[in-house]
């Protein structure tokens, strides 16, 4: 599940022929809103792995700017400058994610994050539903009558569930996920 913390939208000019100055300028500040929106949402106490992803150069120039700079707010990024991974992506979007955590060098290097094994889980769950769908089930009643023949080997269940209102439905879950964890699934 991906969350947005922070949207960081700065117009930025195109370069003109003999001066960039506008367009250096664009980039600084966007440099600069993104450095505080790091500041401001990522606790490096959890957070294992910041991955900066981008087209081209960018994000060779964030970190750069990021780490450079003398400003008292950047201090935390820059003590922690070696949980930062940089990879490129196609494009700036939110779609890019999932193809970034995709790619085998980077999953190589979160292998002991969270986010890559939620990954590995899911690529696997839909090569196995388009390989042996007799094997994949993915529905309540599917799942339930599969923990009672002790058939889990992963569960995958959404955050809604575990965060549900209603008390019985989360208890369902949260007794289905111990169970498969019981008897050696995960």
């Amino acid at each position: 599940m991906t969350i947005t913390r922070a949207k960081v939208e700065v117009p930025i000019p195109r370069k003109r022929r003999g001066s960039c100055t506008n367009h250096d300028k664009a980039m600084l500040r966007f440099f600069d809103a993104i450095g505080q929106a790091m500041v401001r949402h990522v606790d490096f106490g959890v957070v294992k792995c910041v991955l900066v992803a981008s087209p081209g150069f960018v994000k060779d120039k964030l970190m750069e700017y990021v780490l450079s700079t003398e400003r008292p707010e950047f201090k935390s990024l820059q003590e922690h400058k070696s949980t930062f991974v940089l990879c490129h992506s196609s494009s700036g979007h939110k779609h890019a994610v999932s193809e970034v955590l995709a790619d085998q060098n980077i999953t190589s290097r979160l292998a002991d994050t969270k986010a890559a094994g939620e990954v590995r889980a899911l690529t696997d769950f839909y090569t196995m539903l388009s390989t042996e769908p007799a094997r994949a089930f993915y529905g309540p009643q599917q799942c339930l009558a599969a923990n009672e023949n002790e058939a889990i080997d992963v569960l995958l269940v959404t955050d809604s569930l575990f965060r549900s209102t209603d008390i019985a439905e989360r208890r369902k879950y949260v007794q289905l996920v111990e169970d498969v964890r019981g008897y050696g699934g995960t």
